[in-house]
């Protein structure tokens, strides 16, 4: 008896409407203790411009896009090190070899590979 009434629970025929909604705007979050660190103003300008570039024509200009991302990496501008990273993986803007290098190095990285240990 007890299984029948399990079961009768589990009824798939049950009415959605009866379910309770979600609102989704009071699950929305905003960190209040830590704020993004700022991007240095020659940085940032590097990114923005990579980003212009990307809209206008990134194939005609991927080389030039990886170019602008590492220099405003070099500062570290966080949000730069995203482009390069898909372009690296698709193998646009990038040598074939420098390509493989780079992936190499990341496969590596991420199978535990040349990682160093240190002995206390």
């Amino acid at each position: 008896m007890l299984i029948a009434l399990a079961l009768g629970a589990c009824n798939s025929t049950a009415d959605p409407a009866g379910a309770v909604p979600v609102d989704w705007q009071s699950l929305e979050f905003t960190c209040t203790h830590e704020q993004p660190l700022p991007f240095d103003p020659e940085a940032d300008g590097w990114y923005r411009t990579a980003c212009n570039l990307q809209k206008k024509d990134e194939d005609a200009c991927a080389s030039e896009i990886v170019v602008l991302c590492r220099q405003a990496i070099d500062k570290n501008h966080y949000n730069a090190m995203h482009r390069p990273g898909l372009m690296y993986i698709q193998g646009v803007g990038v040598a074939p070899d420098e390509r493989a290098t780079v992936l190499g190095r990341v496969a590596d990285r991420l199978s535990g590979k040349n990682r160093r240990h240190e002995h206390l």
